[in-house]
This record gives C-alpha cells, structure tokens and sequence, in this order.
C-alpha cells in the first residue's frame, strides 16, 4: 500500500486467489472497491469459485472504479449471464489485460462480451481459452480482431475447427495482434494451410497451434507460407 499525501492508498494488486468459497469474502471486497477506498490497479480472483450471481456483485464495483487494469478471472464458474454482467462492468473502463481462461463462456457468453471486445482501445491481453467457443463465437472476435488493439489473443483449447479458422482469415486479422494461441482447438492440415494463405497479411510475432493433428504434410504447406514473415510458428509442446 503506497502513501499518497491527501489522497485515498493506491493498492497496486489486490490477490484473492483461491478465495471466495462463500460470496461474503467478495461481497466485502466488492464494496471497498466501489466505495473507492482505493485505487487498485489488478484485481485476481483465480480459482475462487466465481458464478454468474458473484460477478453481478463484482461488476457493481467494476462500473465504480476506473482503476483497475488487470482483471484476472480464470477457473471460475462464469457462464452466458455472468458474461453479460461482466460486460456491463467493463463499459467505458480502462482494462488492458482481461484473464478469463478455464470458464463457460461458450459463443452465447462471448456474444455479451462482443460489444466491449469491439469498442475497446486500451485492451492488449485476452484470454479466452478453454471456454468452449466454437465457429460462432469466431464471428463475434472479427470485430476485436481486425480494428482492435489487441496484442496478444489466447484461445488455446476451444472448438473452432477450420470453420472457424477460415472465418478469421477472411475478416482479417488486426495489424496490431503479435501474439496468437490456437492450440488445441481440432484445426488440422485444412486450418493450418488456411492460417498460412492469410498470415502475410499480420503483423504476428507468434503462432501457436499445438495439438491440433497437424501432420508433416500440413506444416510443410504451411512453413511455405512464411517467405518474408518473422512469425514463430509452435507445433509441439515445448519441453
């Protein structure tokens, strides 16, 4: 806790991790933080059993405190409502890194989340891995993707498919993503192949598609692709 002279303590990081097993813990939190006690700049709530009712608390307090650049969710239990919540609480906020890996989402929750995904300029990290978002929800990330300035996108363990993939590249992807994770999400030698016939067109600095039953075949087309492009691309686990 940093001493300000008159004005309220800045809190740099607020750890709540693996809290919260009761609603009373955020109940408490939510209210110093919408009573700006403090300025807090990163909120984390990891593994704190989160539903839809306890972000409708949290997110009273997001809409108060404008503080708050870090907003770290994984491993919760939020859903399409606390989805919905939560996009209420981020409007007009200054978010740069926005965790919500391991939840359930699905496209429904992604849909709420579209229209802050879409107008924000401060964004730069997002996580959405492991929500179960599929070749619907990649209709909604264009917005973000190709006029956002997003720097770093994980949707590592989803279920995008080539559909998916192919969606993406002919909506295009922002100059401004460098970081882009797409393991696991079942996109083959047709997804691989199709990232490659779109990725001059980025500016990307990494590319993950681990685990996604890409043969030699489909890494060869790909690895064709990359003449005058510096991306990385991962297609195994790194050891």
């Amino acid at each position: 806790m940093e001493p300000t002279g008159d004005r309220r303590p800045v809190c740099n990081e607020l750890n709540l991790t693996a809290n919260g097993h009761d609603d009373n813990l955020l109940v408490e939190t939510e209210a110093r933080i919408r009573g700006m006690t403090v300025d807090c700049t990163t909120i984390d709530f990891r593994c704190c059993r989160l539903d839809d009712e306890a972000m409708e608390l949290l997110c009273q307090a997001l809409v108060n405190n404008k503080s708050i650049t870090t907003l770290d969710l994984r491993s919760n239990q939020i859903g399409e409502t606390g989805a919905q919540h939560l996009a209420r609480g981020l409007h007009e906020s200054t978010i740069h890194k926005l965790l919500l890996g391991h939840n359930r989402l699905g496209d429904k929750g992604l849909k709420h989340l579209a229209g802050f995904l879409a107008s924000s300029i401060t964004l730069e990290v997002l996580d959405l891995s492991d929500n179960d978002i599929g070749e619907i929800g990649m209709r909604l990330l264009p917005s973000l993707s190709y006029k956002g300035h997003c720097a770093a996108l994980d949707l590592t363990g989803n279920h995008i498919g080539v559909a998916g993939i192919r969606f993406l590249g002919d909506s295009g992807i922002s100059r401004s993503l460098r970081i882009l994770a797409l393991g696991n999400n079942s996109i083959g030698d047709d997804g691989i192949i199709s990232i490659g016939s779109f990725l001059w067109r980025s500016e990307l600095w990494l590319l993950d598609v681990q685990s996604n039953g890409i043969t030699g075949k489909g890494a060869f087309e790909f690895t064709r692709c990359l003449t005058g492009n510096r991306v990385i691309p991962i297609f195994k686990p790194c050891i």
